[in-house]
């Protein structure tokens, strides 16, 4: 590897390090408050997981879940997020009220693709529940790459 690539890419876990460290900071900070932790605190927490880092180092794309309230039921849903390591710029991937899981960039980079529940569209509804998806990293409308029967477990 190039030793510029191998700088980045330390670079680039040395930020995701701090961010999380920031991260555990700012939870000790919450726990020193004297309101106990609520059932309804647990279940509304926002959470990021499913990090992954572009193979030049630039960008890292992440899954953001939260509830929200769809139909009167509280649901969990979960899209797509990706960041500009350098400056920490990011934006949602994608939307909706599906889940998605697993993001793994295309060995191009232009690419990622991920797990989604989202209904495929003109699909059969003999489909399995979660198919594998694709989504440019510039911006764009996600597609499908599988129809399978049954549901993808794996990326």
């Amino acid at each position: 590897m190039e030793e510029r690539t191998v700088r980045t890419l330390r670079d680039s876990v040395l930020w995701i390090a701090s961010v999380a460290a920031g991260l555990v900071a700012a939870a000790g900070a919450a726990l020193d408050s004297p309101a106990p932790w609520t059932v309804d605190d647990i279940v509304l927490v926002e959470e990021a997981s499913d990090w992954t880092l572009s193979r030049d180092g630039a960008l890292a794309v992440w899954v953001r879940s939260h509830v929200v309230k769809v139909d009167d039921e509280e649901k969990r849903v979960s899209n797509l997020w990706v960041v500009r390591l350098a400056d920490g710029a990011s934006r949602p991937l994608t939307r909706g009220d599906d889940t998605v899981s697993d993001p793994a960039f295309a060995p191009d980079g232009l690419h990622v693709a991920f797990l989604s529940t989202r209904p495929v569209p003109d699909g059969d509804e003999e489909l399995g529940k979660t198919q594998l998806w694709a989504i440019p990293v510039a911006g764009g409308e996600a597609f499908p790459l599988t129809r399978f029967d049954r549901s993808v477990l794996r990326v």
